[in-house]
């Protein structure tokens, strides 16, 4: 089976200089392919899944939704910058603007776009045989996974950027003048004087007092591109034995490889034109090529450029004993070893976690009816604060000339949020299934209880990194609550009616404080990106056309409460309401065409907000797509 897909754009991208409505545009396309071969007792079967996506442009927007048009991007600047654009979309700050457009290198790069581009592909192998007493299971799958993501950005973002790096020092200015002397770095960076002082400047360019002032009039654009790898191998082997009359179970173990890189390229593509003369990186802190792709001087982000090699092994059994005709009880165990490690820059960690995930299970079930109480375990992985391990980084080399300049207990500080544990999780629910009026209502509902210990969570911390670059600490506890409800009625065969809703209570049950001692957390925080309340509807109705063809119209609605979009609870993210409808014309020819209208009464929602300017209050947002109509046409190969 093969698939295209092509997207129109929303974003509008309009300035003084540019004109391009619906810029973020995307096509998708690939396939699936799956065989499979029995015998008697034998079951072989291979499947397969792969696809690209290329997409353009920029899915955020600088505009908030009481906007005139909330879909505008007027701030982003991509090759070649213009001042005047810049300018009139009020993104210019810092020093005078450019007189006229001002690009480094030769050539733009194609590579640094706009844009997102994602390739992937799954295999997956399964051999099962029958042994008389039971299933063998093998399952073997590979993931090769590609993602680049090239976000432009603009002179806002530039000039904290170039604040927060000491005007291209320690991070981005590796090569923005000679080793061979101080005397070669460009006005106003500290001159011959300072070397008995401070030192020559390194061959890594490192040395912070012999590069230019922070005063954000050096970088006025710089194109961050982000690519990950992902490469992953798991297998798992698992006996289910044949159900006899009060006795069911399963044992099995898994074995997870996975490979993740990630480079961060931030391309500095502009620089102010008094300022030219800063010239071009060839290597980046630790002596190491800099992308040949680069345009202008630019930077192997380390702390955002981690490789990671992940292992884990699991061995897990489960057993179901029916005590009667009614009554069932389950019990299972999953034992988990993690061996993780993280190399960051020159830096390499080594993490190893253990963990055991029981669970437990009580239910009555008469055939129409199952009432179940179920009690379960989870944990996530911990990991490393990459921007701490900047901050330390460039902290040391402070120190080295200025001894003192950080204080200890602030590198303390970092050094204890540096790394993070996992965080568990134990999950407690009260339910009910059932079925009435021969089976034209079903019915579902649910109350829960979740209690989580070494909450690991997001921290804007600015006492301890100015810009606020966020880290993830173990905070406490957290707790969660909340009852969900799901109702599906059929009142003839053609016709189908689901409700759902549900509440959701959440707290983070201790406080954070931070560096200074202030809270950066409050107790009873909610939790991010978590509404108290959601419901939805949807109507299924498919109709005999005759000749054998059929007609299916398909409408949904949702609703979506408000929820924060941060752990401080400072930014809320609005309520919203979102109706799609479809109606398709299945032949008899095996070809289906579906007209649709997604978001039919044109619902603007902001999904997430996010600070593009690290503190500073550069507002980007994250919408859902506006109504749009398309049609679909769909094959049938069977």
């Amino acid at each position: 089976m093969g698939f295209k897909e092509k997207r129109g754009g929303y974003i509008d991208w309009i300035t003084v200089d540019n004109n391009e409505p619906d810029w973020n545009d995307a096509s998708t396309s690939g396939g699936r392919l799956s065989v499979l071969a029995e015998t008697e007792n034998l079951t072989f079967q291979y499947s397969s899944i792969f696809g690209n996506t290329n997409g353009n442009g920029n899915n955020m927007s600088y505009s908030p939704p009481t906007a005139a048009n909330p879909f505008l991007d007027n701030k982003s600047i991509i090759p070649p910058y213009s001042a005047a654009g810049a300018l009139a979309a009020g993104s210019y700050v810092g020093l005078a603007a450019p007189a006229a457009k001002y690009y480094v290198g030769a050539n733009e790069v194609d590579s640094h776009t706009p844009g997102n581009d994602e390739e992937y592909q799954v295999h997956s192998f399964k051999f099962e045989v029958d042994t008389g007493a039971g299933t063998f299971s093998s399952i073997t799958s590979y993931l090769d996974r590609y993602v680049q993501r090239r976000t432009p950005t603009n002179t806002e973002a530039a000039f904290v950027i170039d604040i927060y790096t000491g005007g291209l020092n320690v991070n981005f200015a590796r090569g923005v003048f000679d080793s061979s002397g101080a005397e070669n770095c460009f006005i106003p960076c500290n001159g011959a004087a300072f070397v008995p002082f401070f030192g020559e400047q390194n061959a890594s360019f490192t040395n912070v007092f012999m590069a230019p002032f922070p005063d954000g009039g050096s970088v006025s654009s710089y194109n961050p591109k982000v690519s990950g790898a992902t490469e992953r191998v798991t297998q798992e082997f698992r006996f289910t034995s044949d159900a006899t009359e009060d006795l069911f179970w399963v044992v099995g173990a898994f074995f997870k490889d996975t490979t993740d890189k990630r480079l961060t390229d931030l391309a500095i593509t502009y620089f102010s034109p008094e300022r030219a003369a800063l010239g071009q990186a060839t290597v980046d802190e630790n002596g190491d090529p800099l992308p040949t792709e680069s345009i202008g001087p630019s930077l192997k982000a380390d702390f955002e450029s981690p490789d990671t090699e992940l292992q884990e092994i699991s061995v897990y059994a489960d057993i179901t004993y029916e005590i009667d005709q009614n009554w069932s009880i389950a019990a299972g165990v999953r034992l988990t070893n993690l061996e993780k490690t993280l190399t960051i820059g020159a830096s390499t960690y080594d993490f190893s976690e253990d963990n055991v995930s029981p669970r437990f299970n009580v239910s009555w079930n008469d055939g129409s009816n199952l009432v179940y109480l179920n009690a379960s375990t989870g944990f996530r992985q911990g990991g490393v604060n990459g921007a701490q391990l900047y901050n330390l980084r460039n902290w040391a080399v402070f120190n080295e000339f200025t001894p003192g300049f950080i204080p200890q207990e602030k590198i303390d500080y970092a050094n204890k949020v540096l790394t993070f544990d996992g965080d568990q999780l134990l999950n407690t629910e009260l339910g009910y299934k059932g079925s009435f009026n021969d089976d034209t209502i079903q019915l579902i509902l649910s109350v829960y209880s979740q209690s989580i210990t070494d909450f690991a969570v997001y921290v804007e911390d600015y006492s301890l990194d100015a810009v606020g670059f966020p880290y993830i600490a173990n905070i406490g506890d957290g707790s969660s609550s909340g009852a969900e409800m799901a109702l599906n009625f059929f009142p003839t065969s053609e016709l189908s009616i689901g409700i759902i809703a549900s509440s959701n209570q959440t707290s983070i049950d201790t406080a954070y404080p931070g560096y200074d001692g202030g809270i950066k957390i409050a107790k009873d925080s909610k939790f991010l990106h978590a509404p108290e309340t959601t419901y939805g509807f949807n109507i299924d109705y498919t109709h005999d056309i005759g000749n054998g063809n059929f007609g299916r119209l398909y409408l949904d609605h949702s609703f979506v409460g408000e929820r924060f979009a941060d752990s401080t609870n400072l930014t809320t993210l609005g309520e919203y309401e979102v109706s799609n409808i479809r109606y398709s014309f299945i032949g008899s020819n095996n070809i289906t065409t579906t007209l649709f209208v997604n978001n039919l009464m044109d619902s603007i929602f902001v999904t997430n907000q996010r600070d593009f300017t690290f503190g500073f209050g550069g507002i980007g947002y994250d919408y859902g797509r506006p109504r749009e109509l398309g049609i679909s046409v769909q094959y049938n190969l069977n």
